[in-house]
C-alpha cells in the first residue's frame, strides 16, 4: 500500500508562503518608483492594495488547507504539534496582513 504525504509538505509551505507578501511589499514601490519604472504611478495603491490581499487570502487558504490535511490524514501525535508550529503561525501572519490591507483600505 502507498502512503501519501503531500499534507506533511503542506504545513510548512503555508509557512514559507508568508514570505511572499513580505517580498511583495518590499518589491512593489521598485515598480513604480524605481530606477526603471515599469508600471504607472496612479496604479500603486489599487495594485499594491490587491496584490497583498490577494496574497494574504491565498496564505489563509494554504493554511486552513494544511490544518484540515493535517488532522483528517495523520494521527493526533502528528498533526498537533504540525498544526501549532506551522498552520497557527501562518494563519496569525496571514490574518495580519489581511488586517493591515484592510486598515489602509480605510485611509482612502
Amino acid at each position: 500500500m502507498i502512503r501519501r504525504y503531500e499534507h506533511f509538505i503542506l504545513g510548512p509551505l503555508a509557512l514559507l508562503f508568508q514570505a511572499a507578501p513580505t517580498a511583495f511589499i518590499y518589491l512593489a514601490p521598485n515598480l513604480f518608483y524605481g530606477v526603471d519604472a515599469s508600471l504607472p504611478e496612479h496604479l500603486l495603491w489599487m495594485m499594491s492594495m490587491t496584490g497583498l490581499a490577494i496574497l494574504s487570502l491565498l496564505g489563509m487558504t494554504l493554511c486552513y488547507f494544511a490544518s484540515y490535511l493535517l488532522l483528517t490524514r495523520s494521527r493526533r501525535l502528528v498533526a498537533f504539534p504540525m498544526v501549532a508550529l506551522f498552520c497557527a503561525p501562518a494563519f496569525l501572519i496571514a490574518a495580519i496582513y489581511l488586517t493591515a490591507t484592510l486598515m489602509f483600505m480605510t485611509w482612502i
